[in-house]
């Protein structure tokens, strides 16, 4: 990866000095200015790119005011033009298309040529079900949308299309519930799995590999939850258990490779929705009338075996790195099915003693890394553990008040003291170095 425009440019700077006091020579010196001359990425071009917004938009005008006409006038319009008006946008965008990939043409080519064919198969699927009356459901409409267009993400490598092909499976998964077609979702999933992850290995640490990783995980949270809807809730219990961990081990592994921790987002919500599940798992009601009861549908075969496969991944993981700190969310899977076989009240206190072994763990690894950020973390973990059990309607309020004053007393001490630590072993360390 490219260093920081700033860090080049102080380079840069530095490099006339650096000659005169005959550190480098000046064929050295050219050398380096012209190769990080030409890391400095390029500024935006924001003349141009509100050309090409407006050029959009103005597109996008005329076409719905083209529209507009069509419909007001569609019944006095003969049959065959209108089949003619349904394919026309279509052969149009193919042609656009094919021309883009004629001449390889730039990215912003690709882009609007992915959209401008899935919307157009889009509206000709429409106008076509609508001039026969077809009829039809919304899911089956998405299906057949989904199905032919999901090649134009390998033709055009379209982060647009990516996302709307997403958002449109979303819809289609979401309208399919009570037809028993979810299990459709997990095939058009498997379309797009060998793009995301070549990108995701080739394209490591780039703008690119960032958003198709947040896009991802965004669409397999919001979609396994429909998923899991369709499961026992027992088993989408542990489904959730082994889900979230399994993204913060992803986080790691991507740590692990160098992508630094302020542009891993999966770090970030893998461990927001571990600290989730186990704050949740830490109240009775959770776990009410929560036993194993085998449904042999599709959702449940196949949450079963995706929860199998990602824990032994992690399990994997865990033995390799030798990590302590993630034995904890690798614990919770099993855990969440100790829930088939143990009292309600026993699952609690588990997961309430799961929650605090994680954030002092994490208080652990925060002294010997000196990091103030899995400080907080930990601490966070083991107040909102300490909160959730003072909110406990059998504990007087003079108790619960005092717990809240003590665990913020002791919160703010632990910081200020480790701080102080902090700094003086990294001022330690400057004036060895």
């Amino acid at each position: 990866m490219a260093p920081k425009k700033s860090y080049i440019n102080w380079l840069l700077d530095e490099l006339p000095g650096l000659k005169e006091n005959n550190i480098i020579d000046e064929d050295n010196c050219s050398k380096l200015q012209d190769y990080y001359s030409k890391q400095i990425p390029p500024a935006v071009n924001y003349q141009r790119l509100m050309i090409i917004i407006f050029g959009a938009l103005s597109a996008i005008l005329v076409m719905g005011g083209v529209l507009l006409l069509i419909a007001h006038n569609w019944e006095d319009i003969p049959l065959r033009v209108r089949l003619s008006l349904a394919f026309v946008p279509l052969v149009a965008s193919l042609t656009f298309g094919w021309y883009t990939k004629l001449d390889d043409r730039s990215t912003v080519w690709q882009e609007a040529s992915a959209v401008l064919i899935s919307g157009s198969f889009a509206a000709a699927v429409a106008m076509v079900s609508q001039i026969y009356y077809l009829g039809g459901e919304l899911y089956q409409f998405m299906f057949t949308c989904l199905l032919f267009t999901f090649p134009l993400l390998y033709i055009f490598k379209s982060q647009v299309y990516l996302t709307i092909y997403l958002i449109g499976l979303t819809i289609y998964t979401y309208s399919s519930i009570r037809n028993d077609s979810v299990a459709y979702s997990w095939m058009f999933f498997a379309f797009i799995l060998p793009y995301s992850i070549y990108y995701i290995v080739k394209e490591f640490r780039s703008a690119k590999m960032q958003f198709l990783c947040n896009i991802i995980v965004a669409f397999v949270l919001i979609n396994f939850a429909v998923f899991f809807h369709e499961c026992k809730d027992s088993i989408a219990k542990v489904g959730w258990a082994t889900l979230l961990p399994a993204i913060l081990f992803l986080g790691k592994q991507f740590e692990r490779k160098g992508l630094l921790s302020r542009k891993n987002s999966l770090l970030v919500v893998g461990f927001l929705g571990i600290a989730i599940f186990m704050a949740l798992g830490s109240f009775d009601d959770f776990w009410r009338n929560d036993y194993f009861n085998w449904k042999n549908s599709l959702s449940d075969i196949g949450i079963t075996a995706i929860s199998i496969l990602l824990f032994l991944w992690m399990l994997i993981q865990t033995i390799r790195w030798r990590a302590g700190s993630l034995l904890m969310p690798l614990i919770l899977p099993l855990a969440a099915a100790s829930s088939w076989y143990f009292d309600d009240e026993i699952i609690r206190y588990v997961f309430s003693a799961i929650m605090i072994a994680y954030g002092i763990m994490l208080l652990v690894k925060s002294c010997n890394l000196h990091k103030m950020a899995l400080l907080n973390l930990g601490m966070l973990l083991i107040a909102v553990q300490i909160l959730i059990q003072f909110f406990d309607p059998e504990v007087p309020i003079l108790f619960r008040a005092a717990g809240f004053i003590i665990t913020g007393v002791a919160f703010m001490i632990v910081n200020i003291i480790l701080s102080r630590r902090f700094k003086k072993a990294e001022t330690a360390k400057g004036g060895t170095a």
